[in-house]
């Protein structure tokens, strides 16, 4: 696989307005060019942290689960968890907080 060419920290997964325009604007963005997506929340059918931890929800299709490739999670009030899907490489790289 070759390396993205833009990686992304959002809000991806869940079923708000927000969730649902981030989503959109990927998916569509996908088509032009490389990229992966760091999420930051969880839907309604998480039960931790798997290979495949967004497959039950019922909006994700193929193309979120080829770019999602890692969950951020907050371990306490101060303090970020980061589970990868996937190891990438970092270079030459652009990445975009939404």
């Amino acid at each position: 696989m070759t390396n993205p060419k833009l990686y992304a920290h959002c809000s991806y997964i869940g079923t708000t307005g927000y969730n649902n325009h981030t989503r959109d604007f990927f998916r569509e963005l996908s088509k032009y060019l490389q990229l992966k997506v760091r999420n930051f929340t969880v839907g309604k059918t998480w039960v931790g942290n798997n290979d495949t931890p967004h497959d039950n929800e019922p909006y994700i299709n193929d193309i979120d689960k080829s770019i999602l490739y890692k969950q951020r999670l907050w371990v306490d009030m101060v303090k970020w968890k980061i589970l990868k899907f996937i190891h990438l490489q970092k270079k030459n790289l652009v990445m975009i907080l939404i």
